[in-house]
């Protein structure tokens, strides 16, 4: 059996609403947000960005990008951004319990 050969069985990855990600966003900045007026502001950002104009012409886009990718429509920009884009050593930074000393239990050594 091929590794991939069962891919284009696979269900297409759905594409978030955009009003579930600004509220997940925001639910994610929270704890982050120490004044009244920084969570105002931010706030704002979202509010901005949520009119016809940006986001909902953004998810547009996203929605026009996933047509025309039939099987994964981030799969590109994950591949891109998390692996090729990276110019850092991939295995120490991906990987980040290699740089913790030498566990002489690990693997059965």
């Amino acid at each position: 059996m091929v590794m991939l050969s069962y891919q284009d069985k696979l269900p297409r990855l759905p594409i978030p609403r955009l009003e579930d990600t600004l509220h997940k966003y925001l639910k994610s900045v929270r704890p982050f947000i120490r004044s009244g007026t920084e969570w105002d502001h931010t706030k704002c950002l979202v509010d901005k960005f949520a009119k016809p104009t940006r986001g909902p012409h953004l998810q547009l886009l996203l929605q026009e990008w996933a047509r025309a990718h039939p099987t994964n429509w981030l799969s590109e920009w994950w591949l891109e951004i998390a692996y090729n884009g990276w110019r850092e050593p991939l295995c120490v930074n991906s990987n980040y319990w290699i740089i913790f000393a030498h566990d002489p239990n690990a693997y059965d050594l």
